[in-house]
């Protein structure tokens, strides 16, 4: 048997180990996997989900006994229950994990219809219901949505995971972690103008502003513009972008075109024409 736990952002792409350049406030989806990988029915399984918060802890302790960290910097709030599925109990808990794996799972677990507020669970518990058989080389998918935490860092990160055992009262093991990480936006802007007096600079009562001017933004290396503005009527234009990379910014207007390239620090640049 084996326990996978993936993470994509919400209602987007495919289920991987990370998730990246996400916002503060956006949703995530988890999905946990039960996967039964052997030639026989399974017949018992149990899992922990502890959902991830500032300065978390690993769910199983290690061989000395000692929750070690689990990596967490922001919290990630569940905004309703798993989908039921055929087979299997599940339980929620708003009570803080315990200092080990027995503590936490023997908290005080209800049915969703005594959740009235998603966002203070803390844990869930789903149990295969006895009678019910996993099938040999079958699997068992259990999706939620969460949200990040509205305040986190850029550069934060969330490591989530969950524990696993296959008997009836046996000890848990747990999975490998998975990570959403922010990225907040950097910000690629500039005036386009005249450069009258050929300084690099622009000066006011000297050099023209050119407003209305088509303006590309390119990744480096790449032939296809990533976004297109129009510059306003003081020639300033404006990208917000995550892709952190060298970009280059193409000016069009009456078949005139200048390239100006940028660098990978992406500060506000003033481009003369």
């Amino acid at each position: 048997m084996q326990l996978k736990k993936y993470v994509r952002k919400h209602n987007s792409g495919n289920f991987e180990n990370s998730v990246t350049k996400l916002n503060p406030g956006d949703l995530v989806d988890y999905q946990i996997s039960i996967i039964n990988i052997s030639d026989r029915p399974l017949l018992t399984s149990r899992a922990l989900e502890v959902l991830p918060t500032a300065n978390d802890k690993k769910i199983v302790e290690n061989n000395q006994g000692v929750q070690e960290d689990r990596g967490s910097q922001f919290p990630v709030r569940m905004t309703g229950p798993l989908k039921e599925r055929n087979g299997f109990k599940i339980k929620y808990s708003t009570e803080e994990p315990g200092s080990n794996q027995t503590e936490s799972w023997n908290k005080n677990f209800v049915d969703k219809d005594a959740i009235s507020d998603w966002s203070k669970v803390r844990m869930i518990k789903i149990e295969q219901e006895q009678g019910f058989e996993i099938p040999a080389q079958t699997v068992e998918n259990f999706d939620f949505a969460a949200q990040i935490d509205p305040n986190a860092a850029d550069n934060a990160i969330a490591n989530n995971s969950i524990a696993v055992t296959i008997n009836a009262s046996g000890n848990l093991v747990e999975s490998d972690v998975v990570t959403t990480k922010i990225g907040y936006p950097a910000v690629v802007e500039g005036i386009a103008f005249e450069d009258n007096n050929k300084n690099n600079v622009y000066d006011e009562n000297i050099d023209t502003l050119l407003p209305n001017y088509t303006v590309e933004l390119f990744k480096d290396g790449e032939n296809t513009p990533s976004q297109t503005v129009k510059t306003d009527a003081q020639g300033h234009y404006r990208f917000v972008t995550k892709d952190f990379t060298t970009h280059k910014v193409k000016f069009t207007k009456d078949n005139a075109i200048e390239t100006v390239v940028g660098g990978d620090d992406l500060n506000e640049k003033k481009q003369a024409m």
